[in-house]
């Protein structure tokens, strides 16, 4: 019985003079039960020294999950920094970083077209407080660090974009939890890759 037709038929049956079994039911609060994984979550997050239980809700059921790892050093995109998650051949969880483009911070990361389509292009961002300036949106969030390239220091940027969890406000937690760690492991990876300051 839906909570609408015991209403119906709480208001016929006041009307006839009785209060019997007319309390609606209470909407549960109880969080989502977690999703059916054949797999063993990461122990870490891309080598980051985060909590698994704070990266748990990234990923969805199912049976296999892969991780793609890219990183360059050469002059043209020297410093670039790719961490995927696959479940079932479908990229989940995406992390990156590049030489920042003037239209990269202020908007959604480029990936949440692929990753998290939900997300127009001029959806507004919440501030993440921290050590970087960083943005979110759910599922997706970005932070601008910097990197020497042929020894001077230039705006990295660095993205975190996600297609779980599904709930807006839960999926915008998460992300905003970890891109000030996320950034500061990116930009330490990229400094490591030439101490010199010279791509290799």
């Amino acid at each position: 019985m839906t909570p609408n037709t015991l209403r119906r038929l709480c208001t016929i049956t006041l009307l006839g003079g009785s209060l019997a079994g007319c309390t609606p039911p209470a909407e549960s609060t109880d969080p989502p039960p977690p999703p059916s994984r054949d797999y063993a979550l990461p122990e870490q997050l891309c080598d980051l020294p985060i909590e698994q239980q704070k990266f748990a809700s990234f990923f969805p059921g199912g049976e296999e999950v892969k991780v793609v790892r890219e990183q360059t050093a050469n002059r043209e995109r020297y410093g670039s920094y790719r961490c995927n998650y696959e479940v079932d051949g479908f990229l989940v969880l995406s992390v990156d970083a590049h030489f920042d483009e003037p239209q990269d911070m202020g908007r959604p990361p480029y990936q949440t077209s692929m990753v998290r389509r939900s997300i127009s292009d001029d959806a507004s961002p919440t501030v993440v407080p921290g050590e970087y300036p960083a943005q979110a949106w759910p599922g997706a969030a970005s932070a601008l660090t910097q990197c020497s390239f042929q020894g001077n220091p230039q705006d990295y940027y660095v993205a975190v974009v996600s297609t779980h969890p599904e709930e807006e406000e839960h999926a915008l937690a998460m992300v905003s939890e970890i891109i000030q760690p996320v950034a500061r492991y990116v930009e330490e990876r990229c400094e490591e890759i030439a101490p010199d300051g010279e791509p290799k």
